[in-house]
């Protein structure tokens, strides 16, 4: 566990804030990340100060990924209190989970000039996902309405997905510490004592979460001391650009997931493709969607993702020691079974992983006559999608319209998912493909 008590004893208090009448608090986030932990632990807290308050949470609309918003007022006495929600303009404090939600008509509504925030800058997963896979967050115009809305020169903030992962393991507790932002930030009027009692008394690791407290706190406070002592110094890979950046990595890709053979045939679709197309962002599309076609997720690849020794050390660096994986599948000639959708019902399967080293080395099987999945109507189907997309790049014309091709070249990306899912994507896809075609003639 890092340990952070050093920096944390170099930490000024916030200056107090003295409660005249309601002090009212707004936190905002999306479902299933803890959002209302974060108002009942307030909550708790404020009336072990002795404080009187109230809590009004927005759990009806918590399902995952959906919006929430807990209304927390704090008052000397509780006849101050005369309703749970805040009214519109009244919101002293925002603690901004999640920058969309923040940003939401209803959240909006109770801000006003003077309103002190502090906002979670990751680009986080909503609902709206559902209906726009392709979906753009504009955090930076959602972040500049709230600007706007609450006078604030800049907004108080840092990406606390991040800093909760890569510092303790788990984005769960990225809202905790924007709890302790906002305390650091003189947004949260309720003593650090009764705040650490009250997240003893939530019981679900309470040193984990007194400690992303106080990694919160430092955030605001003194953000080196955070990048300096507690996140890794080792860098991501740099995310390919260019053409030729884009093929080597694939092509690298593919060596992995089948063989430098696979990876050649890749290689040389691309180069005939190349040859008869100077347009350089035609050529990435196809880069990468040749390679998405190719590379499809079938048994033999699930297995060696799941075999690679990275993977098992990611979750060792995830979870205490003695936690135990269970993988929900859906067994090849044996699922009969289909939920409510009438698609094939996934099954405990408990032992396959011991299974998962043995078939990753398999994958030499895939596509011969050998391959005992080959003869899946998925599988098959996939395989003819190579075929189908190597087909649409030899239909390619310089002389049409660039934007036409662009647009069908880069449909494959519109086939995703799994099963069922992506059966009916890539019939949907290939239909609109041929509709296309026909209208250029």
């Amino acid at each position: 566990m890092p340990d952070v008590s050093a920096a944390i004893a170099t930490l000024p208090d916030p200056s107090p804030t003295v409660i005249h009448d309601a002090y009212d608090i707004i936190v905002t986030g999306v479902g299933g990340t803890g959002v209302v932990t974060v108002g009942a632990v307030l909550s708790m807290a404020a009336h072990l100060d002795g404080t009187a308050t109230s809590l009004l949470n927005f759990s009806g609309l918590a399902q995952k990924f959906g919006a929430v918003m807990s209304f927390i007022r704090l008052a000397a006495s509780p006849d101050q209190l005369n309703q749970t929600r805040i009214a519109s303009g009244a919101a002293d404090a925002l603690i901004g989970c999640d920058a969309v939600v923040s940003a939401s008509p209803t959240a909006m509504a109770t801000y006003r000039q003077g309103t002190r925030t502090v906002i979670n800058l990751a680009e986080m997963t909503t609902g709206q996902i559902v209906s726009s896979r392709d979906l753009d967050l504009q955090i930076d115009d959602r972040l500049a309405a709230i600007a706007l809305a609450t006078g604030s020169d800049g907004i108080n903030g840092f990406n606390a997905n991040y800093v909760a992962e890569a510092a303790l393991g788990d984005v769960v507790y990225a809202n905790i510490m924007m709890l302790g932002a906002a305390w650091q930030n003189g947004a949260v009027p309720v003593s650090i004592e009764a705040i650490f009692r009250a997240i003893e008394l939530n019981g679900v690791k309470p040193e984990m979460n007194r400690l992303a407290f106080d990694i919160g706190r430092l955030m605001i406070a003194a953000p080196d001391s955070v990048t300096e002592t507690l996140m890794p110094t080792t860098s991501a890979a740099p995310i390919p650009q260019d053409y030729a950046q884009i093929v080597n990595h694939r092509a690298g890709l593919l060596t992995d997931y089948q063989d430098a053979g696979y990876a050649d045939l890749y290689r040389s679709r691309l180069d005939g493709f190349a040859a008869r197309c100077d347009d350089e962002a035609l050529r990435c599309i196809v880069a990468r969607e040749l390679y998405r076609v190719m590379a499809y997720k079938d048994e033999y690849e699930v297995a060696r993702l799941h075999a690679r020794a990275a993977f098992g050390a990611s979750l060792d660096n995830q979870f205490a020691p003695g936690y135990r994986t269970v993988n929900h599948m859906v067994v090849p000639f044996l699922t009969r079974q289909t939920d409510a959708r009438g698609r094939p019902k996934k099954t405990d399967m408990r032992l396959i992983k011991y299974l998962f080293p043995l078939l990753a080395r398999g994958k030499a099987l895939r596509g011969s006559r050998f391959d005992p999945f080959r003869y899946q109507h998925d599988r098959k189907q996939e395989r003819a999608l190579i075929d189908w997309y190597l087909d649409l790049m030899a239909q390619y014309d310089s002389s049409d319209d660039p934007a036409a091709w662009h647009s069908l070249l880069g449909a494959a990306g519109d086939i995703r998912g799994f099963g069922p899912v992506k059966m009916q994507a890539i019939e949907t896809v290939r239909a609109s493909v041929t509709e296309q075609l026909a209208a250029i003639g």
